[in-house]
């Protein structure tokens, strides 16, 4: 993924992931749909922050909300 670097929008709901530290490098993402997966940990995407507007996050087993508190602009459903 690492290639996409000026991907704007990603969609990746229903897609049964547990593993979302290789979106660490998408940092030109707007919008990012992770509904209906296997998340628990989402300290990876702290890194998105200085773009990030929208992320969907939504039915995933994640106990723990504290990292996503560095993205202060984006509007999160969770």
């Amino acid at each position: 993924m690492k290639n996409m670097y000026r991907l704007t929008n990603l969609h990746l709901d229903f897609n049964k992931i547990s593993d979302i530290s290789p979106l660490k490098g998408l940092r030109s993402l707007d919008s990012l749909f992770l509904n209906n997966n296997q998340i628990n940990d989402v300290t990876p995407l702290k890194e998105l922050s200085s773009n990030l507007d929208v992320l969907y996050i939504w039915k995933n087993p994640i106990t723990d909300y504290t990292p996503l508190e560095e993205l202060e602009k984006t509007i999160i459903y969770k």
